[in-house]
């Protein structure tokens, strides 16, 4: 395989070679290559432009609501106007599996909580006027592969995808079910983390740990070690963008000067500016089918998540960590990251537990207790006090 920047610097190079094989039918092919390689870097520099241009306007928002909520009425107006205009409200492109109701211009309802739970078809939705979850259910009889699908449009201005903590005065102090902090969070929507007290635990080196603006830990190894899990971070910063970095890219005060609200380390990165990692080659951990899980961020107030099931006979015996990476890229992400899988690996919706557990242990199926999730939304159609 010819590397595309070898080709693009040295096109008379490759077309040399090629005559030289007897192949002169395949000289168009260079220049079509140059051509859309030309187009894809074109778009890929647009489509930055345009994320910086929506981070810039999600940002203005801020101190447009600080000067609102002290507004008189004469100026209340024209505030209002400039937060409409900088409103970093992504469309939600989703199909619906109800009835649906008014849709304001973005693709969510104008009013209510409208929620849709199919365990049988694995479909699960929720929309309001502010955010809107669709979690698809998949099984591919032939791979006995079976895996969950999300994606997750929001308002940033009034939704953030981050940590929810089982006990926010003391962070590490009770292992439960994440399907307990989401009920008792009244969560919409909730997976697994990167299970950082498991090496706290060991006393083994933690990773970049960051949660709601507090450092945890920031002792990180070098980069691309070969050690499972290679401690790569994902920073969700404060205007809803999401960035993944090497172990040892950034200090912790690098990440809070950035914005970063929650920085979450496991590892490897999986996608970066729309790119595999091409480290993922060279690993000789995350080979074997497991259970495993993922987010990311395909834009601002646009994010995605897989979970594939494993260790279930006949059902599911799970993924590597490239194939992850496949649906990652493949569900439009340009940032995102492997987090803890195995018995942590686990999904919620509206305050329950929705995705299976494999055996392991010795015959176990329940999921890792752990002391928080990362999750969006709250319903109060989740009875946070039922049994």
């Amino acid at each position: 395989m010819i590397d595309i920047k070898f080709l693009r610097e040295n096109p008379d190079a490759v077309r040399e070679n090629i005559r030289k094989k007897f192949q002169d039918a395949k000289l168009p092919l260079v220049d079509e290559a140059i051509r859309l390689d030309a187009e894809k870097r074109a778009a890929q520099q647009e489509c930055e432009q345009l994320k910086a241009a929506r981070n810039k306007l999600s940002k203005a928002n801020g101190p447009l609501y600080g000067q609102l909520k002290k507004a008189d009425e004469a100026q209340k107006s024209e505030l209002q106007k400039q937060t409409d205009e900088n409103n970093a409200k992504v469309k939600a492109d989703v199909a619906w599996p109800m009835a649906q109701p008014a849709l304001d211009a973005y693709g969510y309802p104008l009013s209510g909580e409208h929620v849709y739970e199919d365990d049988d078809a694995g479909v699960w939705f929720y929309a309001s006027p502010t955010l809107v979850v669709r979690i698809d259910r998949f099984f591919d009889q032939e791979a006995v592969l079976t895996w969950y699908e999300v994606q997750i449009y929001c308002d940033l201005n009034a939704e953030r995808v981050g940590s929810i903590l089982y006990n926010p005065q003391k962070p590490q102090s009770k292992h439960v079910q994440a399907a307990l902090i989401a009920k008792q969070n009244q969560t919409v929507w909730g997976m697994n983390t990167d299970y950082y007290t498991y090496r706290v635990g060991r006393k083994t080196i933690t990773g970049m740990v960051i949660r709601n603006g507090q450092v945890f830990y920031d002792r990180v190894p070098e980069a691309n070690r070969h050690q499972f899990p290679n401690l790569d971070t994902l920073a969700m910063l404060e205007d809803g963008s999401w960035h993944v970095f090497h172990s040892d890219e950034h200090t912790a005060q690098e990440y809070l000067d950035m914005g970063a609200v929650d920085v979450f380390s496991f590892g490897p990165y999986l996608i970066r500016d729309g790119e595999i990692n091409p480290f993922l080659a060279e690993m000789t951990n995350g080979l074997t089918p497991q259970p495993r899980c993922a987010i990311g961020m395909v834009e601002p107030g646009h994010y995605f998540a897989a979970l594939a099931e494993g260790r279930i006979r006949n059902v599911s015996v799970g993924v590597s960590v490239a194939q992850m990476a496949e649906w990652m890229q493949k569900g439009g992400c340009t940032e995102a990251l492997n987090l803890d899988g195995g018995q942590t690996a686990v999904m919620t919706f509206m305050g329950k537990q929705i995705s299976r557990i494999g055996k392991y242990d010795g015959g176990k199926t329940s999921a890792r207790a752990t002391t928080e999730i990362i999750g969006v939304g709250r319903s109060d159609l989740i009875d946070p006090n039922a049994k």
